[in-house]
């Protein structure tokens, strides 16, 4: 193809493009695709919690842990308050 040709259909396309940026059309679909794209990113809502539900994979070992001991500020007794 010539170079003038090309050309011209370079600034036919550009021509295109900002009728279609200036129509409602065009704009809603460019606002409805930023906002998907916030979403697009994160996990589904469930995600998260179905995994913590599901519990530890079966091929993680289970860690036993020991009691921390507890350090007594002014000589408080222990107590449990039960309701």
């Amino acid at each position: 193809m010539s170079g003038s040709l090309i050309a011209a259909l370079r600034m036919e396309e550009h021509a295109i493009l900002a009728e279609l940026r200036e129509s409602i059309t065009f704009r809603r679909l460019e606002e409805l695709r930023r906002l998907l794209d916030l979403y697009a990113d994160q996990p589904p809502v469930g995600a998260e919690l179905d995994a913590v539900l599901a519990g530890p994979p079966a091929h993680a070992p289970r860690r036993v842990s020991t009691p921390q001991p507890v350090i007594l500020l002014h000589g408080e007794a222990r107590s449990v308050e039960v309701a």
